[in-house]
Formats: structure tokens, C-alpha cells, sequence
């Protein structure tokens, strides 16, 4: 996965505008090597171009207003995309976006001088030309975000998708604009409502929003890669959910590969997804108001800790918040005499014998206690992968 932005929905040129000065917000990221070893980086904040008004190159004259081009200005794709630019953000004033140090605020409704606005999609750069592109295999992502206002109906939302670092800008002469200005945007929904995709005016079939938002539409293009939803989320429910895609990096679908209506199993991208909700898969008391999961249970069992005891595997593994949970779990099998815990993948194998201990560094290893106490195991759906010290979306 590469580039990683912030949304609070709902959703909303390809010259750079200067009617609005854009200065990037400056944020504060992390890379550590333990948790007590970290350095902090320099990183920054754009928004997405769609959000951002697009008006004619030198003039306040809008390309686009409510959900309509100006066929004048925009004829065409391409001839539209060199007459029209997209110009920098009030990030606080119109987009009620506000970065202090290490956080981020995104308001959902924000009234403006011209205009009420509604959400905003962000985006993590490295500079002010380019995304910051993640590197995670083998490494931990952590982020903290408050969800006291985020009500049932709002989508905050934090994922990975797989953009170009400059937001297309070198493979398409039309993109003057490039990741300063949010260009580039892609995901598994195929979105056919950007209004630019790959340097040219998404203007050929264009009409008006299907659901009745009267600030959007739809063309004949969509933008396709995949994605990772680290977080999506308000303060009732919660979800991961990975959606692969067929093509690598971004790319303008068209027709059946967009997957839209009936063609939703045929298109480039699982619209769909693999997603992992704590509620439904059992766990009633993982998250939500008021909820938090009840203490472990008294260990009981001798745990050893970097060693894998090697031994027979008793039926399927499962996912433990830590090994005292996998110890509960044994001690309710009758046929389990002992486990492993690896904390990387929080993965509990319960063992029906145990061999010869091998040191296995983050294996916890234990045995049964000889008196079996009652049990009150509380399996996770969600392994501590996640601390759920980046974004702080709220709603106003």
C-alpha cells in the first residue's frame, strides 16, 4: 500500500490556481524502532483536488458550479483540463481543517465565506510535491483518534490506496497541478465522480449525481486501485477492511470494469471487500459507548516467554488479545495441554503435547494449569495491531 489520507465524508483541473495561496499544513509523523526509540518527521497536509475549486486559468470564473460544466470553457477533456484550474485551500476557514503538531481536526460541516462545506479528503505528504509513500510489511502502524462525536451515519474514515507519489503529474502532460494540489485519487469503488482522472476532464457522460447530491456527478470514467482500510469507523461501530484489485497502481476504468449496477462482481476491484467488524463476528462488548472488554481471567498457567514449545496442534488457531487469553482458551479445552502465543500476529495455538522448547522471540509459550479455574476468555477479532498518533476527525 503507498499513499495514506484522512476522510470525513461526504464526497465533492488540472492547471494550478492562484486566486488562493496553497500552503501545506505542516504535521508531525513518527518512525520508530521500539517504543521507546522514535524520531520524528517532517510531513504535511494537501486536499483532495476534488474538493478544491476549479475555475477558468486567470479569471474567477467557475469550469464547474453545482453539477454542471461550463460546456464553453470545457468542450472537451482535454481542452478543459488546460482551461481550467483547481486553486489552493483555506484549509480552516473553508474546509474546517485544522493541523497542530501531531493531529489533525477535520470538521464535517463547515460554513464558509461563499459556501457551506461538507467533509474533506486529505492526504500525508513527505514534501510539498509529493505523498508520503508507507512501507508497513513487517511493521507496526499505530494512530489514536477520537470518536466521542462521531455519531451513527458519519464515516471517518483512514486507509491506504495505491496512488502515484506526485499525483500523476509525470505520467500526464495535462496535470500541471500534481500531489500539491490532491490530484490523482483513486480506490477499490472505482469513483466514477472525480472530476479529473489521469490529466483530462472526466466530462464525457457526465450527469447529475444519482443520489441526489446536487454538488456532484458522475462521468464516463472511473479511478480504480487498491485499498486498505486501516479505519473506518464512528462511535458505534467499527471496521477493516481490505479490497484488492486486479491492476496495479491507478487506473481509469471504463464500462464493465468499473463495476457499477450489475457489473458490481465484473469489474477491476473488489468493491466489496474482506471486511472485520468486532459485532458481528461475536464480539458485542470490543467497541461501541460504554463498552469495553471485561479483564482477563487469572493466568494460571507457567508461561514462558520467547519460546515456542513445539508440539502437536490442537484444532484451529485463533486470535487472542495476549497470551493470558490463549491460556483461558486452553484451560477450557479438555484436550489442550498447553500453547503458543505470537504476539506479531496475535495468533493463539493451543497444543494436544508439547516437544522440545525452541527460543522463538515475541512466543509466548505456556502449559496448563493441573486445576482447571473457569474460564472467561474474550477473543478480539481485532489483534493489537492497531492502537486506534496520527488524525483526530470531529464533527461540528
Amino acid at each position: 500500500m503507498k499513499t495514506l489520507f484522512f476522510l470525513l465524508s461526504q464526497v465533492k483541473a488540472q492547471q494550478k490556481g492562484t486566486e488562493q495561496s496553497e500552503n501545506h499544513p505542516p504535521l508531525t509523523t513518527y518512525s520508530c524502532v521500539s517504543a521507546s526509540s522514535c524520531n520524528s518527521e517532517a510531513s504535511y497536509i494537501t486536499l483532495d483536488a476534488n474538493w478544491r475549486w476549479t475555475h477558468k486559468v486567470g479569471t474567477s470564473t467557475n469550469c464547474y458550479t453545482g453539477d454542471e460544466w461550463d460546456t464553453g470553457i470545457c468542450p472537451d477533456p482535454v481542452t478543459c483540463s488546460k482551461n481550467c484550474a483547481i486553486d489552493g485551500a483555506d484549509y480552516r476557514g473553508t474546509y474546517g481543517i485544522e493541523v497542530e503538531g501531531d493531529s489533525v481536526g477535520i470538521s464535517l460541516v463547515t460554513k464558509g465565506q461563499y459556501d457551506t462545506n461538507i467533509g474533506a479528503r486529505t492526504y500525508v505528504m513527505d514534501s510539498d510535491t509529493t505523498y508520503k509513500m508507507y512501507k508497513l510489511k513487517n511493521r507496526e502502524f499505530v494512530f489514536t483518534v477520537d470518536v466521542s462525536t462521531l455519531g451513527c451515519g458519519i464515516n471517518g474514515a483512514l486507509y491506504f490506496v495505491d496512488m502515484d507519489a506526485d499525483g500523476g503529474m509525470s505520467k500526464y502532460p495535462n496535470n500541471a497541478a500534481g500531489a500539491a494540489y490532491g490530484t490523482g485519487y483513486c480506490d477499490a469503488q472505482c469513483p466514477q465522480d472525480d472530476k479529473f482522472i489521469n490529466g483530462e476532464a472526466n466530462i464525457i457522460g457526465w450527469a447529475p449525481d444519482p443520489n441526489g447530491d446536487p454538488n456532484s456527478g458522475e462521468g464516463k470514467y472511473g479511478t480504480c486501485c487498491t485499498e486498505m482500510d486501516i479505519w473506518e469507523a464512528n462511535s458505534i461501530s467499527t471496521a477493516i477492511t481490505p479490497h484488492m484489485c486486479t491492476v496495479n497502481g491507478q487506473y481509469r476504468c471504463n464500462g464493465t470494469e468499473c463495476g457499477e449496477g450489475g457489473d458490481r462482481f465484473n469489474g477491476v476491484c473488489d468493491k466489496n471487500g474482506c471486511d472485520l467488524n468486532p459485532w458481528r463476528g461475536g464480539s458485542t462488548r470490543f467497541y461501541g459507548p460504554g463498552n469495553s472488554p471485561p479483564p482477563p481471567p487469572p493466568s494460571g498457567c507457567t508461561m514462558s516467554p520467547n519460546t515456542n514449545n513445539m508440539g502437536d496442534i490442537l484444532g484451529t488457531p485463533s486470535i487472542q488479545t495476549d497470551p493470558v487469553g490463549c491460556c483461558a482458551v486452553c484451560t477450557a479445552t479438555a484436550k489442550c495441554v498447553g500453547f503458543t502465543y505470537v504476539e506479531s500476529s496475535s495468533m493463539c495455538f493451543l497444543k494436544s503435547s508439547i516437544g522440545t522448547p525452541i527460543a522463538d522471540p515475541g512466543a509466548t509459550s505456556g502449559t496448563k494449569p493441573p486445576l482447571a479455574v473457569a474460564p472467561h476468555p474474550h477473543p478480539s477479532l481485532f489483534p493489537n495491531l492497531l492502537h486506534v498518533s496520527l488524525p483526530n476527525p470531529r464533527t461540528t
